[in-house]
């Protein structure tokens, strides 16, 4: 490394590590700090792993890093846009996103305490109690399962079935289908994101699909104003996650209706209970 203000013209990238993704593309990290390299050529990086630390080495006045997507190895070439993925500015979430000028970001941490919670097997079932006003309560199984033909894994009601992944640090739902107004429908409007992190408090917004957000006639209506304006369609709901109790408290839209929702995560059961409006739903296990 060199002082402050002071550049080596020779050795352009300094130290740099180039990882290339499964998916084909190349990630370059560059101007490492001097012997802070911690991975060799042919290592898989997972989530998280450590590589580097932030340096000054190469053409570099000040400790940065360099950070470029590219389509190919060779060290210079063409940068690709790129988004960034799960990171927050002060306790704001953002999962997808270009940070602004001065913006302070961090990662969002893994809690290894919370990953077996959102860990599921074949044939794992749910049953809820669900208590709607001026109505009996009601029993709710869900259930786990494999689609063969894609290899993704979901939970299925009877009546609907959403999809899931993971990114890094956040479960999200994603594929919901079937008849509205089921119980998966609720549990999606009160978690369509699950933050699996530590910390105080968070806050978050997420798009909804029209079709959850909004009635079917003012979904023809938006999708008319897109064609004509070519104008994003989406309702963002606002969620605010308390890391101390795991629980995530929104005020959302569903069907054209505004709605409060409620979430919690029970660490020794998993999920515990959500509601959406006056429908509440109370694991039975």
């Amino acid at each position: 490394d060199h002082a402050i203000d002071l550049v080596d013209n020779h050795n352009n990238w300094g130290n740099f590590v180039l990882i290339k993704s499964l998916g084909g593309i190349f990630v370059l990290l560059a101007h490492l700090k001097h012997d802070s390299v911690s991975v060799k050529i042919g290592d898989f990086v997972s989530f998280g792993k450590k590589v580097g630390l932030c340096g000054n080495t190469g053409y570099s006045k000040e400790p940065h890093l360099h950070l470029q997507i590219q389509l190919s190895p060779e060290l210079g070439c063409y940068t690709s846009p790129f988004h960034l993925l799960n990171y927050k500015v002060e306790n704001r979430l953002h999962f997808q996103g270009i940070p602004n000028k001065n913006d302070q970001i961090t990662p969002i941490p893994l809690n290894q305490g919370l990953c077996p919670k959102l860990v599921f097997s074949i044939g794992e079932q749910m049953n809820f109690e669900l208590r709607e006003k001026n109505k009996p309560p009601q029993p709710i199984r869900m259930t786990h399962q494999l689609d063969s033909y894609s290899g993704n894994y979901y939970w299925t009601d009877g009546k609907s079935r959403v999809y899931y992944a993971r990114s890094g640090s956040v479960f999200y739902f994603y594929g919901l289908t079937g008849r509205k107004h089921s119980p998966l429908w609720d549990l999606v409007a009160a978690a369509p994101r699950i933050p699996i992190t530590y910390g105080d408090a968070l806050s978050f917004q997420d798009p909804f699909p029209l079709h959850i957000s909004e009635s079917t006639l003012r979904v023809r209506l938006k999708l008319l104003w897109k064609l004509l304006s070519n104008s994003g369609v989406h309702f963002f709901s606002k969620y605010q996650m308390d890391l101390k109790n795991f629980t995530i408290s929104g005020k959302i839209r569903m069907l054209s209706q505004p709605e409060e929702t409620f979430f919690k995560i029970d660490l020794a059961l998993g999920i515990q209970k959500f509601k959406v409006g006056d429908r509440h739903y109370a694991r039975l296990e």
